[in-house]
């Protein structure tokens, strides 16, 4: 009898928790660098600042990676000296017949002269962007400089709104001060890129709240949110700087946009809030936060446009993909990308308009403890298919596949035990 339910188990777990299943759909390596360089207006000033170091190679950074047309925008936050270039572009467009393109240089983005350090009309440190679609590029800035150095507030911090057909800039917004607490930095930002409304979470150890942002009516609110505090006791990650904590905050709007789902790099919790919350006339969202549970640690978040999310397993070199409006188990996360030639840390994730995932992997901890090795890949961009389901919502006839099996599932253990208990009995 024990046996019985032992065999059942088992087929119930594999077919609902593979979150440690190792799958990969035909994984593409696209893009490759050892270190990044840029597009520079002339041989000179290239030679120029790399003799007085204000161009360091080995410290320049892949954060942020969102596509465009046949474009790609990155980030590259100024951790460190030496990174001339804190937002790039590059085109992703190719002749290969494999789909690589190499190690192409980096156009800065909109401008060289909008790279500028100590000018803060300029970008000083770019961490986090979304696209809307009216074609517009946000770019959070945090105005910070060198944590991993000196550390240096340089400027408030800010959005910036860019056209991507034109370049032209939209809108400059510095984040009221009213907006802001002790210690606040903001790196990590959802866009509604249809309401144009953005989403910044400010994760510090005490008073964090989101900041909402209203392009239509060019409006900030702030709401507390203690889930977002971080635990400056009890924390320690692979010897990642403890400034750098609240600056990886994985957040990202459902594919309905009405529930903001995030999580702090200090937890393995996941949540998420209803967006109608932010409407409301309170000032603390806390009470009105959800808690899914243990999901393990992660740094990024993203939805497609067909209910699914996607975000990295931390040291595992894999992304986990669950299906949010699945009727049964719906917050059940599988493995579908889980590959070696991934790095150990991914710094962003983002879907193109045919369905690819795309993951920027880099080797963070290398970098954070000053040991990059230049003459290795540092920075892996690939691409991989995810096959889905075309609806993955309960059917109007209430048939469901999973119902249907954890039903039976029911059924089976209950005669089991029933089985049992006679055996027993007798």
């Amino acid at each position: 009898m024990v046996a019985k339910l032992i065999i059942i188990l088992c087929v119930f777990k594999c077919y609902f928790c593979d979150f440690g299943k190792e799958v990969s759909y035909n994984i593409s390596l696209v893009l490759r660098w050892e270190t990044l360089d840029f597009e520079w207006p002339d041989k000179d000033r290239k030679l120029e600042s790399v003799t007085n170091r204000t161009f360091v190679p080995k410290n320049n950074f892949i954060r942020g990676f969102r596509l465009w047309q046949d474009f790609a925008l990155i980030t590259i936050p100024r951790w460190k000296s030496g990174v001339p270039v804190t937002l790039a572009k590059l085109t992703t467009a190719t002749n290969s017949s494999d789909g690589r393109m190499g190690s192409p240089v980096l156009q800065p983005y909109p401008s060289w002269a909008m790279q500028n350090i100590d000018d803060c009309y300029a970008l000083q440190s770019a961490h986090s962007i979304e696209i809307d679609s009216d074609e517009k590029l946000w770019v959070l800035d945090n105005g910070m400089i060198e944590e991993l150095e000196h550390n240096r507030t340089v400027c408030p911090a800010k959005l910036m709104i860019i056209d991507l057909k034109s370049n032209f800039i939209i809108r400059t917004l510095i984040i009221p001060s009213e907006m802001t607490r002790p210690g606040s930095t903001f790196t990590s930002m959802a866009i509604d890129k249809y309401k144009q409304i953005a989403y910044i979470p400010d994760s510090i150890y005490d008073q964090s709240g989101f900041i909402v942002y209203d392009f239509n009516i060019d409006s900030f609110k702030r709401f507390d949110c203690e889930h977002l505090n971080v635990d400056d006791e009890t924390f320690n990650f692979n010897n990642i700087p403890e400034n750098l904590w609240s600056q990886f905050v994985s957040v990202s709007l459902n594919t309905d946009r009405n529930k903001l789902y995030f999580s702090i790099f200090d937890s393995d919790d996941l949540f998420f809030v209803r967006v109608s919350v932010f409407d409301e006339n309170i000032t603390d969202i806390s009470t009105r936060v959800e808690n899914l549970g243990k999901y393990g640690r992660s740094v990024q978040l993203t939805a497609d446009p067909k209910g699914y999310m996607y975000f990295d397993v931390l040291n595992r070199k894999a992304v986990a993909q669950w299906r949010e409006n699945s009727w049964v188990f719906q917050y059940t996360p599988h493995i579908v990308v889980q590959s070696k030639l991934l790095c150990h840390w991914i710094s962003s994730l983002d879907i193109d308009s045919n369905g690819y995932l795309w993951i920027a992997s880099t080797r963070f901890y290398d970098y954070v403890s000053n040991k990059v090795n230049d003459h290795k890949d540092n920075f892996r961009i690939f691409k991989v298919f995810v096959p889905r389901m075309e609806n993955p919502k309960k059917p109007k006839t209430g048939f469901n596949a999973e119902y249907v099996v954890l039903v039976l599932f029911i059924i089976i253990i209950g005669l089991i035990i029933v089985e049992i208990l006679m055996f027993n009995s007798d």
